[in-house]
């Protein structure tokens, strides 16, 4: 009997100590609709996590690799958190920051940067998950085309986004690169021009 209850406790404690590697395992896994292959696809690949100068962006959904490269979805990413200008029209995304137009195609590695053609090489791609589309875009072609520092950090599958801003302050030119912040009020995100900084 005394042997019996050694081995139910160390089973026991062994799948105790398994169970969070289980869990994550199988928490790992996106599952989305590809509209570009007309197929149900069970992710298991890198999930992919942002940063702007060093501040975490939240996406509602990860980036993903296809053919090592990675996407996320242009509205979230370049519109709501770096300020870019975004719109859609049918299978057409368009990103301006005033100065540059870009013209990305679903499903087509040509894009157009102020009317140029340019090749790409992953094609943006619609994506359902549970039941919300997403737009998904090579996300280092666009950060760069807009003068983003892009760095990609393997071992955490983790993006770098970083901008250099030019500022004015007490009669002195300041080169900012850090942490850039946004504002909240009763929970909610406050829209401003230019994001907050930390200054002295």
């Amino acid at each position: 009997p005394k042997n019996k209850i050694v081995i139910f406790i160390i089973c026991f404690v062994v799948f105790i100590i398994n169970a969070p590697a289980f869990y994550l395992t199988h928490a790992a896994t996106l599952n989305f609709y590809n509209y570009s292959t007309g197929s149900n696809v069970n992710y298991s690949g890198k999930q992919v996590t942002y940063t702007l100068n060093n501040q975490t962006i939240p996406l509602s959904y990860p980036g993903i690799l296809i053919d090592g490269v990675a996407l996320a979805d242009y509205e979230e990413l370049f519109g709501n958190r770096l300020g870019l200008s975004v719109q859609r029209n049918d299978n057409k995304i368009i990103i301006s920051d005033g100065k540059t137009e870009l013209v990305l195609n679903l499903n087509s590695k040509t894009a157009r940067k102020n009317g140029k053609a340019e090749t790409i090489s992953v094609a943006p791609v619609k994506l359902k998950f549970n039941n919300e589309t997403k737009y998904y875009v090579p996300t280092r072609y666009v950060a760069e085309t807009f003068g983003y520092q892009y760095v990609w950090v393997s071992n955490i599958s983790t993006v770098r986004i970083t901008k250099t801003l030019s500022l004015s302050a007490e009669n002195n030119t300041i080169s900012y690169n850090g942490t850039l912040y946004t504002i909240k009020y009763q929970g909610r995100e406050i829209a401003l021009d230019m994001p907050a900084i930390q200054y002295n």
